[in-house]
């Protein structure tokens, strides 16, 4: 799980390994509408995506692109700060992977916090 407070575990997303035309995605349902201002992303050291956006949604189907991360680190945080934005959705749209071998980006932390 990505948001469980703990860097010891992580959620894997399936195969295959995401690209630019074959994204892989991470969806949080807040349950209900919230104010998001900044969305920090840990992944697990050497497995995690390289490249992502970051998308809200109001209802789970119609997404808008808040911000795109196109060079995150192999490990450590990556904080994507904006103007504080609505959203009752968030989804990673990761675009591709740290993993020199196998068919996964994981993620060992997904915050997100209000402005």
């Amino acid at each position: 799980m990505a948001a469980d407070g703990s860097a010891t575990t992580y959620w894997v997303s399936g195969s295959p390994r995401p690209t630019p035309s074959a994204p892989v995605s991470f969806e949080e349902n807040f349950g209900a509408p919230v104010s998001i201002g900044s969305v920090a992303m840990t992944p697990r050291p050497g497995y995690g995506p390289t490249a992502y956006t970051i998308q809200v949604s109001g209802d789970g189907q119609n997404w808008t692109t808040v911000a795109t991360v196109t060079s995150a680190g192999e490990s450590g945080t990556t904080t994507t700060a904006r103007a504080p934005v609505t959203a009752h959705y968030l989804r990673l749209l990761m675009t591709g992977s740290y993993q020199s071998s196998g068919d996964t980006d994981q993620i060992a932390e997904l915050d997100v916090t209000g402005p």
